[in-house]
């Protein structure tokens, strides 16, 4: 897994979004569902608890297979 900086969003991904996987870009997170091919963007630097909680939102949402890039068949 790609080296991630603030604890809390390692946390986040490692217990509830273990099959996500990450890219890192320089000043980004691409965090990817391999099973939909959909992403979503997430900032490297430390963020407040709203942040995480929308990011967390986010995944849950990436897990359903909404996200950018998803392909629809």
């Amino acid at each position: 897994m790609t080296a991630i900086p603030d604890k809390e969003l390692r946390q986040l991904l490692r217990k509830k979004f273990p099959l996500f996987t990450v890219l890192r870009t320089k000043r980004h997170l691409r965090i990817s569902n391999p099973a939909t091919g959909g992403f979503v963007i997430a900032p490297i630097s430390g963020s407040d608890w709203r942040g995480i909680r929308n990011l967390e939102r986010d995944l849950r949402r990436l897990e359903e297979g909404c996200g950018y890039g998803v392909q629809y068949h």
